[in-house]
């Protein structure tokens, strides 16, 4: 939201970004079984100032648990801004799994590996997802992703301001899916579109019957 509250100088334009769509581990080698207790990260760095921005960070008391080869997708919790393509991408990933028993020392290594994206290869269709393999000594790894030319950041808050927060959301894309967890289990769809704008924010309200919804967009360009 660098530039969602502030004059933006009339050279920012919206630009080539990156967006990612999953990370998943789709084969383990190296004496690692199923189910997989992971943590650590993973991360991009790209022009804007390379610093990491984490895509995947989960420490070791708090370790995200892949059932199986169908079960395998990271929870992608971030990136804390927007994935600027101006030049390449480096993705950074350092995962591990925890053993059953024992120390940090007994762990094993899931994936140590980085790679550099250029996105010169995928302007001919931009906005199509691009799936890409990593494959390391210990596993391999798919990667999601889409270019997106004359891109703009968003924000995305979700706030319950009146009714029950007692409720599992399923997914927000430019949708609400929601069930009452106290109630039958019916699940409730809102939708509605938000035209990008450079700056300022876009707020709508999703009733879903048992409670109220806030929805706010901050819409932010970057240099």
């Amino acid at each position: 939201m660098r530039n969602t509250d502030r004059p933006v100088p009339p050279y920012y334009l919206p630009i080539s970004m990156m967006q990612f769509f999953s990370v998943k581990v789709i084969e383990i080698m190296g004496g690692l079984q199923w189910p997989l207790h992971v943590y650590g990260i993973v991360a991009t760095r790209d022009s804007q100032d390379n610093k990491r921005n984490f895509l995947f960070r989960c420490d070791r008391e708090h370790c995200q648990t892949l059932a199986s080869p169908q079960d395998s997708c990271l929870r992608l919790t971030r990136p804390s801004r927007a994935i600027v393509m101006v030049n390449p991408v480096v993705v950074e990933v350092d995962l591990k799994v925890k053993g059953s028993r024992g120390p940090p020392s007994e762990d094993k290594v899931l994936s140590e590996h980085a790679f550099v994206h250029n996105h010169t290869g995928h302007r001919i269709k931009p906005g199509f997802p691009h799936r890409q393999l990593e494959s390391t000594e210990d596993s391999t790894m798919e990667f999601v992703f889409a270019h997106l030319q004359s891109a703009v950041e968003a924000t995305i808050t979700v706030g319950v301001v009146e009714g029950s927060p007692d409720f599992r959301a399923r997914k927000l894309i430019l949708r609400m899916e929601a069930t009452d967890h106290g109630g039958d289990d019916t699940a409730v769809v809102k939708e509605e579109i938000f035209c990008a704008t450079k700056t300022s924010r876009s707020q709508s309200y999703f009733m879903l019957g048992f409670c109220k919804l806030s929805i706010i967009i901050a819409w932010s360009l970057l240099p």
